[in-house]
């Protein structure tokens, strides 16, 4: 019996005692009887039942540890933070605060957190979370599967109070302590910004479905940190020692511009800095990215925007005790194997043992196929590699991190990507190929004001997949049938002329562009090449094709009465994303505004919003001439063998795309 249990016995027979006495006589009166049996009764019975509560679980279990996150964030080694940076530069402070590099991690409260944090409840594999705002911050409670009530039988509830977010763009994930010192949680269940709901935090990428629903504590300390916070400290020990610190939440000032201090104690005298100001005298005190060597301006972005990973377990045991190394203006450590070598090298020196992670970032050439990794993709573009000194393409020939003074566009529509205004469209392009402006049909075939003519479409196509949606792939290419067919990734021209096959693509860049036709099979004769990914295709292949589907200038290129019964097969694929995809797809077409559907919902919703969905189609516009290509019969109907028969050849490939 353990010490607790002998205490409470004592208690019980001490208590108890009374009882006999009384019951006995023992000479007292009657009265004085009946009222020592009923206190002795009366505190027998609350020490009972307080004995078995301390055996249950409690009613609600704070499992969220009590880690002050504020106390994180500590500048050394030169950080001082972007508040240093306000006073004399609010104009690039303004800009920066706007941005959603600021909020990449943030501490939770009134102004960070984004999700419906009012008594909203949602259900996720058999367990209710119910999301609440209290005054001491923001809740997320479920039920305990592992501890129940004896009596009742119900569950426990767990209760984990949101320490810090990410994101704030498209989404918005949250982070719980653990209660191990500084080591944070992922909590099951992320906001989605644009659709104003809850959703599974995983169900954003994709990943194989039969993988766990697991969110390992410590992934934000040790992986997330290395993007999110300025200046990342891991200090991970071991997991029960914990103690991360940054110099900042989000990217700052001084992620970009390197450590502050110096630069603020030159410029604490006025008159020297209205000297250098007046005289154009360089201020070497602090990084400026834009006038960096073209080398190594780029790496200030690719320091998080690259496939990059440590060379080795030690390099990576010294990264979670202290930090990489890097600061803004030298070169990324060679420990740290940066995606600065190409691509072969790549493979060769770091990956040949690693197939999986192989495939989760890049396609079979080695173009990235995973959002947040655009620096890799530059420097395999030969814009990068072959321009010159003066205008060698770069990060920076496109973007900008602080809104120009003459930009009309509202400050929020420039964060959305901080494109530069003076580059909007093909200008990014025309201002190193001066010769195409003149005439540019004569490059594209298409008409100058046509969506087949903008240089973004054809040579950064959207090949990348990121948190829902394409994106452009930021290596420079041409379209090319052979890659497609050798690697697996969608060329342009099919991303956009959905209902023509490969064997169309490849007889127009052979006659325009003298590119010869490949091999190819019979499917890719024959059959339409989106329909080819969209229904043979693996889940990259399939959610990208998907939402080309629902894009603009696709849809206008292809027509779209043909499209919704390919994307209702999509509604029913084992991956939650290429299901969102596939339903936001419809919804932009024709006589699906008011079509709704669940993309984590129950399995028979979802089939019965599926089956809504191909109604609609045979009701409204959908009647489609029939077109073999697009496996549909001679009067419009769906050809559903050869569908059926295509579905038999799915690569299943697991895909794991983690961004």
């Amino acid at each position: 019996m353990s010490l607790e249990g002998i205490v409470l016995l004592a208690v019980f027979l001490a208590a108890g005692w009374p009882v006999v006495r009384a019951v006995r006589g023992g000479g007292v009166s009657r009265w004085i009887r009946a009222a020592t049996v009923a206190g002795a009764l009366a505190l027998w019975g609350a020490l009972f039942w307080a004995a078995k509560d301390r055996s249950e679980p409690a009613a609600s279990v704070d499992d969220s540890g009590q880690v002050d996150v504020q106390a994180m964030t500590r500048p050394s080694k030169g950080y001082v933070t972007s508040d240093n940076c306000r006073s004399c530069h609010p104009g690039h402070y303004a800009t920066w605060h706007a941005s959603y590099h600021r909020t990449m991690t943030t501490a939770a409260s009134e102004n960070s957190v984004k999700g419906d944090f009012d008594n909203a409840q949602v259900e996720h594999e058999g367990r209710l979370y119910r999301m609440t705002r209290e005054q001491d911050g923001f809740w997320m409670e479920t039920d305990d599967p592992d501890r129940t009530y004896v009596e009742s039988g119900e569950r426990a509830r767990v209760r984990r109070r949101v320490a810090l977010t990410t994101g704030s763009h498209h989404m918005q994930f949250y982070w719980s302590s653990t209660g191990k010192t500084r080591q944070m949680r992922m909590l099951p269940l992320g906001y989605n910004l644009h659709d104003q709901r809850w959703v599974p935090a995983l169900a954003t990428f994709i990943r194989p479905p039969e993988d766990e629903d697991h969110h390992e504590p410590g992934m934000w300390n040790e992986v997330c940190i290395q993007c999110h916070v300025t200046f990342a400290q891991p200090k991970v020990m071991s997991s029960a020692e914990v103690f991360t610190e940054a110099a900042e939440f989000g990217i700052s000032c001084e992620a970009c511009h390197g450590p502050a201090e110096r630069h603020v104690e030159v410029n604490a005298d006025m008159m020297a800095r209205y000297r250098r100001r007046l005289t154009g005298e360089a201020d070497d005190s602090v990084v400026e990215p834009t006038k960096l060597a073209s080398r190594v301006d780029s790496q200030v972005c690719g320091q998080c925007h690259s496939v990059n990973r440590a060379a080795s377990r030690a390099v990576w045991d010294n990264y979670l005790r202290q930090g990489f190394a890097y600061r803004p203006g030298g070169e990324v450590e060679p420990e740290r194997v940066f995606a600065r070598l190409s691509y072969t090298n790549y493979i060769q020196e770091v990956l040949k043992a690693d197939p999986s992670y192989v495939r989760d970032h890049f396609w079979a050439d080695g173009m990235v196929r995973v959002a947040g990794r655009e620096y890799t993709g530059l420097i395999e573009s030969p814009c990068y590699q072959h321009g010159d000194s003066d205008r060698r393409m770069s990060c920076f020939s496109c973007h900008e991190m602080h809104q120009a003074a003459s930009d009309p566009r509202p400050v929020r529509e420039w964060a959305d990507d901080q494109l530069k205004h003076a580059v909007m469209g093909d200008q990014a392009c025309l201002q190193c190929h001066e010769g195409l402006r003149k005439d540019i049909t004569a490059h594209t075939f298409h008409a100058a004001d046509s969506s087949g003519s903008r240089c973004y479409n054809c040579h950064m196509p959207h090949t990348t997949y990121g948190l829902l949606k394409g994106i452009r792939s930021h290596q420079i290419s041409s379209p090319s049938v052979g890659e497609t067919l050798s690697v697996g990734r969608p060329n342009a021209c099919n991303l956009c002329h959905l209902d023509k096959t490969l064997a169309w693509t490849a007889a127009h860049l052979d006659s325009r562009h003298g590119i010869k036709s490949p091999p190819m099979g019979v499917d890719e004769q024959e059959v339409a090449a989106s329909l080819l990914w969209l229904i043979k295709g693996d889940a990259a292949q399939r959610a990208l094709t998907a939402w080309h589907f629902g894009w603009k200038p696709a849809r206008e290129a292809s027509g779209e009465g043909w499209m919704p019964p390919f994307l209702a097969l999509l509604l029913e694929d084992d991956y939650d994303a290429v299901r969102y995809i596939a339903a936001k797809a419809l919804q932009a077409l024709q006589g699906f505004a008011e079509w709704r559907f669940d993309y984590v919902g129950a399995e028979a919703a979802r089939l019965a919003s599926r089956d809504e969905a191909m109604e609609i189609w045979r009701g409204g516009s959908g009647a489609t001439e029939g077109e073999a290509r697009l496996l549909l019969q001679g009067d419009g109907k769906l050809d559903e063998e050869a569908v059926r028969l295509m579905l038999l050849k799915r690569d299943n490939t697991p895909v794991n795309l983690s961004e």
